[in-house]
């Protein structure tokens, strides 16, 4: 139980620590290496809001997740029911599952970038700031 307790702990403080790596990324243009530093520095002194919070979005996610999964199976068994059937292509139920995962993947790093955008304005000041040096 002690082993376990050490495992979980600093993995879930990791993954509150590298939470808005991706928005990093994909704002900032960073490497994969710079953008998990810059995520690091900018949930440092923040992470007792932030790491109930990601705990919440995330356990949102798996839990939507595992109830899509069980509808679709509840609806026609797999997401690969055309395949068993000999029949080419997906049938809808996978198209449907495809659709639901893109949109819950949307939500999470919407939320996440969102989580960002508040991070970065709390630590380096708004904004408005740094659109005055980008257009001065």
């Amino acid at each position: 139980m002690l082993g376990l307790l050490l495992l979980v702990v600093p993995g879930v403080l990791l993954m509150a620590m590298w939470s808005v790596a991706v928005p990093v990324m994909v704002e900032e243009r960073r490497g994969v290496l710079a953008a998990l530093r810059r995520s690091r520095d900018v949930t440092r002194g923040a992470l007792a809001p932030v790491c109930p919070l990601v705990i919440l979005v995330f356990g949102s996610y798996v839990v939507a997740k595992l109830a899509l999964e069980a509808i679709i199976e509840a609806l026609g068994g797999g997401p690969f029911e055309g395949l068993e059937q000999g029949r080419r292509g997906f049938g809808a139920l996978y198209w449907a599952a495809v659709t639901a995962q893109a949109i819950l993947t949307a939500v999470l790093y919407a939320i996440y970038a969102a989580l960002f955008i508040e991070l970065r304005d709390w630590k380096d000041g708004p904004a408005a700031d740094r659109l005055a040096d980008k257009f001065s």
